[in-house]
Parts: structure tokens; C-alpha cells; sequence
């Protein structure tokens, strides 16, 4: 158990130390605000959710070669849930991810990431919720417009640890379109100019989180995906402002203590909006 958080500690100080160290170019780094309208719970009486999540995102390249690009940095994560009558619950995820770009082989590509993560409610941390997330995947360059990928991930993006196959295709099909027919997050997107961007967009954004209440180990997970309409506006500086709404639909939310389920609920469809500020560094 000990050699565990070790292992998380060390990982966290290298990709800190990577981070601060390889600075080619001014990074962007993505402060991100999303609201879900609270929602009943279908299966508990005269109750309902409603969530709030404020995120960091910061990347750069920790060593950049000919054929390769390895990226380490941050992602962190405030879930705030609403729950009527009863105690609202406040979950962090902190993640690190290694991420590696690596297209020796052209047309052949591969992407790939390994991420440890800390999923807690900060209420007695403990190894229980450290996670080792992943995901590998091959790119091959059809042509200058299109491109095939396909591979798996390991993550809790559907509400519980798993694997699951991720991929598809991406098509520039016009100077100013771009779709990713991508499993699990297809986009259509269109830019008109240069400072300009309107998309359709869908993604899993579910999680899962080790939480103690009054001393007890509970698994909560949340399972939802988002279906939404953005725009992205740039600005001078190359920092952006992004705005989406949509739908949520597929959701649900559970919390084990060992073999007992204390809640299992669908949550009825609702609304989400997210704001997403980009900044560079000076």
C-alpha cells in the first residue's frame, strides 16, 4: 500500500518537474466551468441532483524529438454535487498524464497516454484512490484529409473503471470542416476564419470517486453523457473563450460500501453549459 502512494508521488514530482522544465513555446493552459441543472433521480422519492465541476488543464512538451513528442503536465477537477435533502458531497480528481505522440513510421502513427489519478473526497486519503488510467491507439495517414485510428482505453468515463475501444475517422472534407467520426467523442466542427469555431460535440464525462463518510469506504460513481453546441472565439494573444450547451442523457449514479448499495438511481435528462477560458503564458 505504502509502495503504491510512492510510486504516485514520484510520478506526480516528475511530471511537475517536466512540466516546468521543457518550455519550447507559451503553453495553454484551459480553466473550465460546467453547470448540470438538477435533475430527479428516478429511483428515491422527492429527490434530485444537480452538479457543478470547475477544472484545470495544463500541458507541455516534456521532451520533443524528431519522431516523437512526450507531453506531462496537470488536470485537476472540483465535482460538487447537489443532492435535495440530503448532504451535498464535494470530490477532487487530480490526474498526470504522460502522453506520447510518436509518428516515425508515416503514414503509421501512435497515441498513447498513462495516467495516474487520485480520486477523493479528501476525508482519510488512502491508496484506495489512486487509479492507473491509459489508453493506446494507432494512427494511420490515408491522406492529407483523411486519417484512421483505432485502439482501447483504460478509464471511468463511463462511471466505473473498464476498457472499452476507442477510435474512428477524421475528415477535413473542406478547408473549413472537420469532422471526427470517433467513438467516443464524435465532433463536426466549422471555422469560417481564423478567430472563429462552431461545433456539435459529444463526450462521456463520467467518473468515479473513493469517498469516506462517517468512516465508511464508499465507491460513488457518476455515469452521463454530453451531447452540445459550442463556439470558440480567439484572440489576439491566442488565448480563446469557449462556450457550449446541450443535453445530458445516460445518466446515473451509484454508491457502494462493499457489497451494499446504498443509492442506484437513472437520473432524468437535463441540460448542461460550459465555459471554458484558454491562456497562454507570457
Amino acid at each position: 500500500m505504502l509502495r503504491r502512494t510512492r510510486w504516485f508521488a514520484l510520478i506526480s514530482m516528475f511530471a511537475i518537474g517536466s512540466a516546468t522544465a521543457a518550455e519550447p513555446e507559451p503553453q495553454p493552459m484551459d480553466l473550465i466551468y460546467t453547470y448540470s441543472e438538477k435533475s430527479d433521480l428516478e429511483d428515491t422519492l422527492d429527490s434530485d441532483l444537480g452538479i457543478h465541476e470547475v477544472g484545470v488543464d495544463y500541458l507541455v512538451p516534456a521532451r520533443e524529438e524528431a519522431d516523437f513528442t512526450l507531453w506531462s503536465g496537470l488536470r485537476f477537477k472540483w465535482t460538487h454535487f447537489e443532492i435535495e435533502d440530503a448532504s451535498n458531497v464535494d470530490v477532487y480528481s487530480f490526474r498526470i498524464p504522460l502522453d506520447l505522440d510518436y509518428f516515425a513510421y508515416e503514414p503509421w502513427g501512435f497515441v498513447g497516454d498513462f495516467t495516474p489519478a487520485l480520486n477523493t473526497d479528501f476525508s482519510g486519503t488512502d491508496t484506495d484512490d489512486i487509479r492507473w488510467l491509459g489508453s493506446g491507439m494507432v494512427k494511420y495517414q490515408v491522406n492529407e484529409d483523411v486519417s484512421v485510428l483505432g485502439g482501447a482505453r483504460y478509464g471511468t468515463e463511463f462511471g466505473e473503471e473498464e476498457s472499452y475501444p476507442i477510435g474512428g475517422v477524421h475528415w477535413a472534407f473542406m478547408p473549413n470542416f472537420n469532422v471526427e467520426l470517433t467513438y467516443p467523442s464524435p465532433s463536426l466542427t466549422f471555422s469560417p476564419s481564423d478567430f472563429w469555431s462552431f461545433y456539435i460535440a459529444g463526450s462521456a464525462d463520467g467518473d468515479e470517486w473513493s469517498i469516506r463518510e462517517a468512516g465508511e469506504d464508499i465507491d460513488l460513481s457518476l455515469e452521463t453523457y454530453r451531447w452540445g453546441i459550442g463556439i470558440t472565439r480567439v484572440m489576439d494573444d491566442d488565448s480563446k473563450v469557449d462556450v457550449s450547451f446541450g443535453q445530458e442523457t445516460q445518466r446515473s449514479i451509484e454508491a457502494v460500501e462493499g457489497p451494499v448499495s446504498l443509492v442506484d438511481s437513472d437520473v432524468d435528462d437535463g441540460y448542461y453549459g460550459r465555459i471554458t477560458l484558454t491562456f497562454r503564458e507570457e
